[in-house]
């Protein structure tokens, strides 16, 4: 049984994630933002703390084996609040991050890769962040490939 720590864990994709670990037995401690509403089943541990605000304390990592990073703003925001949530937010995380963590899995997205209407966008394209988001995400992962080396990390981008 791992303990697995989930950022996002309140969101769509983290919800079922969550509920998804708990039905396998895992243990889950899941970083929410201070004063947030979000309802986290029962079991999970909260750990609040904004990501955006400086790197995640180490008692967050304590005894967590796997890290899943889904915490961000999807959509229409200004470009400050994105980069802030979302890159920086990554940075933080990743600056934290222990060592002897066995899986970082990291979400982006397909966004970082502009827009191709009416084409299957895989990895082979060429990364240009257009949108503010997709710039976001595509410095997320900038800042998560400085740490592939020390850490390792899968990314999922996201349709």
């Amino acid at each position: 049984m791992a303990l697995v720590l989930v950022t996002g864990a309140t969101g769509r994709i983290g919800s079922a994630l969550v509920r998804a670990l708990l039905a396998r037995g895992d243990s889950i401690r899941a970083v929410v933002r201070p004063g947030s509403e979000g309802k986290l089943p029962e079991g999970v541990e909260r750990f609040e703390f904004d990501l955006s605000s400086g790197k995640l304390p180490a008692a967050a990592f304590e005894k967590a084996t796997h890290v899943v990073h889904l915490a961000g703003l999807v959509g229409e925001y200004p470009y400050h609040q994105l980069v802030l949530h979302n890159a920086f937010a990554t940075k933080n995380l990743l600056a934290a991050c222990p060592t002897s963590v066995h899986r970082l899995v990291m979400a982006s997205s397909i966004s970082v890769y502009g827009e191709h209407k009416g084409k299957i966008v895989d990895e082979s394209f060429a990364t240009k962040g257009e949108s503010d988001y997709g710039k976001t995400k595509l410095l997320s992962e900038t800042f998560a490939r400085s740490y592939c080396g020390q850490l390792p990390i899968v990314f999922l981008r996201f349709g």
